[in-house]
């Protein structure tokens, strides 16, 4: 992102106001000298940021779809950039469990018949914590078929 993104918001204020004094970011007066830092070459970060330009000039980024009112052009510097690495990836939540294991409709009445185990209706909500689901899985996958077997 560069100087106008940052001010918009690109990084989180509520996390940081000077991610680079915090370490969260890397920031150069040119793409040049940013490149240097992050060590990449100087004309991938330039195509990088040409390519994205693009996109934020046609209103559509065909690389990864993100909805065009949230683009914005990397222009002014400094510029800035933060590593991004990969990560595990996992949403719980959906449906609402019963201690039975019983899928409950919107009013919390179970649905006859509808079980579930594992991350649908997941107990943690919209917090995860690691490895987690497995637990998850083999306990309420072993209440379900008690649950139906009582049925």
């Amino acid at each position: 992102f560069d100087a106008k993104g940052l001010v918009d918001g690109a990084f989180p204020a509520d996390i940081s106001t000077d991610p680079v004094a915090d370490g969260w970011a890397y920031t150069a007066a040119t793409l040049q000298d940013l490149a240097a830092q992050i060590d990449v070459p100087v004309d991938e970060l330039q195509k990088t940021v040409e390519t994205w330009n693009g996109f934020c000039d046609n209103g559509e980024d065909v690389a990864f779809f993100r909805p065009a009112d949230t683009m914005q052009k990397i222009l002014e510097p400094p510029f800035y950039a933060m590593r991004c690495a990969p990560a595990l990836l996992n949403t719980d939540g959906g449906p609402v469990r019963s201690p039975k294991a019983e899928i409950l409709d919107p009013d919390g009445v179970p649905i006859k018949g509808l079980y579930s185990a594992g991350e649908f209706g997941s107990v943690w909500g919209h917090k995860y914590n690691g490895a987690g689901n497995v637990a998850e899985c083999t306990s309420f996958g072993r209440i379900a078929a008690r649950s139906l077997i009582a049925e």
